[in-house]
């Protein structure tokens, strides 16, 4: 068996921060950070007993927070998005990753690490998806919304939890994905659905952003 060349290159050029962090930081106004990264592989199969298939694939990155305070008010912001396609030898390019998704937090301090809240959730795809020739998604269709009143708890930008007992939730999408039938949750004919539930969300960040944990959850009534 012959030697097996496989060649991953892992990177995180174009890395940068909107903002660098300083030990006179404002406690008050915007404050600004984010990073942009880029994965890319290429793996090679050459008369190796086992078999392989040649492939090159990319994911490129976003994810930038926006955060505002201002006396008793905090406001804080979150735009992620990444993009990643993928080729194996003799089949077309594929679409591994596709998210452009916007958070935003508002909060009233009602006392203590306690805010009265708002919360809006946006989430779509950037480009289209393609199932066997038919078009199954594409830019705004789906999107999806969120956005409820709550209760904030919040000890500082990188640890906070909040809690939305009313959010209502909606589905938008172009009426010819729901032609021949359901799709998305939204039912045939229709170009819309609306649910109301609640939602929790627990933000966890650590070492300067580095690492994130995040739960959501959301249950219709």
């Amino acid at each position: 068996m012959k030697k097996l060349l496989a060649i991953a290159v892992l990177f995180s050029a174009l890395t940068a921060n909107a903002q660098e962090e300083k030990k006179d930081e404002p406690k008050e106004g915007w404050k600004r950070s984010g990073n942009i990264s880029f994965l890319f592989n290429q793996s090679a199969f050459n008369n190796w007993l086992a078999g392989g298939t040649n492939n090159i694939s990319g994911t490129l990155g976003l994810n930038y927070d926006f955060n505002y305070t201002k006396g008793d008010w905090t406001w804080d912001n979150k735009l992620i998005a990444s993009y990643g396609l993928t080729k194996l030898k003799g089949e077309e390019m594929k679409k591994t990753d596709d998210r452009l998704e916007l958070n935003s937090l508002v909060g009233k301090k009602a006392g203590g690490n306690w805010y009265y809240s708002a919360f809006f959730n946006f989430k779509t795809q950037m480009s289209s998806t393609d199932v066997n020739g038919v078009q199954t998604s594409h830019f705004f269709s789906p999107a999806y919304f969120q956005f409820g009143p709550g209760m904030l708890w919040k000890k500082h930008d990188n640890l906070k939890v909040n809690i939305a007992p009313a959010t209502s939730k909606l589905i938008v999408m172009h009426g010819h994905l729901t032609e021949m039938g359901d799709a998305f949750g939204v039912a045939q004919g229709e170009t819309t659905r609306y649910e109301l539930g609640a939602a929790l969300k627990r933000l966890l960040q650590v070492r300067c952003n580095e690492k994130r944990f995040g739960r959501k959850y959301f249950k219709p009534l």
